[in-house]
């Protein structure tokens, strides 16, 4: 099968997949998930390329994946664990590659305007968000996400309880990055705020 966007997830699962229900039947498991996948994209092929790395890459392998884990006979629990436990393993690498990146002298003081940029260039309206910029300078960024689709489309398809996943691989990824960086976050919609707030600021 030639290689897809969902590759990352799938094959990142494959160990906890294993020890949910044995090495035997993870092939199983993946090869309905594919189909489930391959039928997502059919049914969302009319949506702008800018959602592609969060929809196509993400949200999609996880639904996937989630739905055909209770299929096999997990609980949703279960289900929704494997998820958590690959993004938490999936973004403690990232977290660690940043980590090495930010020991460059002085680099962290640009983190709070880098951030503020990729949150406008890849998680705009295009891509399925919508945002509100309560303060932005060298020194802060503070982004409340009012709309975000990995909370609206994992809830459209019955499965809310996988959302919680990625809302940790952001704490993961980014609560720790130097210790002259603050990781402010308070709240998330896929926990139940009202908004994501998405706050990085140097220390005084």
């Amino acid at each position: 099968m030639a290689k897809t966007k969902c590759d990352l997830l799938f094959n990142g699962c494959k160990p906890f997949i294993a020890a949910l229900l044995g090495e035997e039947k993870v092939n199983a498991v993946l090869s309905d998930a594919y189909g489930r996948y391959e039928a997502l994209l059919e049914e969302n092929k009319g949506e702008p390329k800018a959602m592609d790395p969060h929809t196509k890459a993400r949200i999609y392998p996880a639904i996937s994946v989630f739905e055909s884990l209770l299929k096999a006979g997990c609980t949703r629990e279960d289900a929704a664990q494997v998820i958590y436990d690959y993004y938490d393993c999936f973004a403690k690498k990232g977290a660690k590659k940043l980590q090495t990146l930010l020991k460059i002298p002085g680099l962290y003081k640009k983190v709070p305007k880098l951030a503020c940029n990729m949150l406008n260039k890849g998680f705009g309206a295009n891509a399925g968000f919508t945002s509100i910029k309560r303060k932005t300078d060298q020194n802060y960024m503070h982004i409340d996400m009012m709309v975000c689709p990995y909370n609206d489309i994992c809830r459209k398809y019955g499965c809310p309880e996988i959302i919680t996943a990625f809302c940790h691989s952001d704490d993961i990824a980014y609560g720790n990055m130097h210790p002259k960086l603050i990781w402010g976050r308070t709240k998330t919609l896929g926990r139940g705020g009202d908004c994501c707030d998405f706050i990085i600021h140097t220390k005084e």
